[in-house]
């Protein structure tokens, strides 16, 4: 896959994306939200396919 030629390109998606997560969450009552800038974030690999969570 290419590069985007405008980075806005992926930037704006990714914004309001994220905005829409946080109003909907907002709306329902959610008291905290974590966002990860990636799967790397939240997946350890040296564990087979580990999702970190609130218990780690």
């Amino acid at each position: 896959m290419a590069q985007p030629k405008d980075p806005t390109d992926l930037i704006r998606p990714a914004v309001e994306g994220a905005c829409r997560v946080m109003e909907a969450a907002a709306n329902a009552g959610v008291k905290r939200v974590v966002l990860t800038s990636s799967i790397a974030a939240v997946l350890d690999l040296s564990k087979g396919t580990h999702l970190h969570d609130a218990l780690d």
